[in-house]
């Protein structure tokens, strides 16, 4: 599972996940949660449409935090193939 923030040295978040999904191989499904203190409007869509799987505001609330992971890794389980 990986945590990307949106504001990155080099690459920002939405690009960094784009081009992770564009991968050929396995590794193009491993999830994503985007971690962000941005509190623009359509910055969920935004995330979500660029592959993202969940996306979480700062200040983070572990509860919030964990109960995305296990809903992600829950989905893994179900057989959709996700690598974790």
């Amino acid at each position: 599972m990986i945590l990307v923030d949106l504001r990155m040295p080099g690459m920002d978040g939405i690009t960094a996940i784009q081009h992770i999904r564009a991968r050929g191989d396995a590794k193009a499904k491993v999830p994503i949660i985007v971690v962000t203190a941005d509190i623009a409007p359509d910055l969920r869509e935004r995330c979500l449409a660029a592959g993202a799987d969940d996306v979480i505001f700062k200040p983070v609330a572990m509860d919030s935090l964990f109960d995305a992971m296990g809903m992600i890794l829950a989905r893994g389980a179900d057989g959709d193939g996700l690598i974790v």
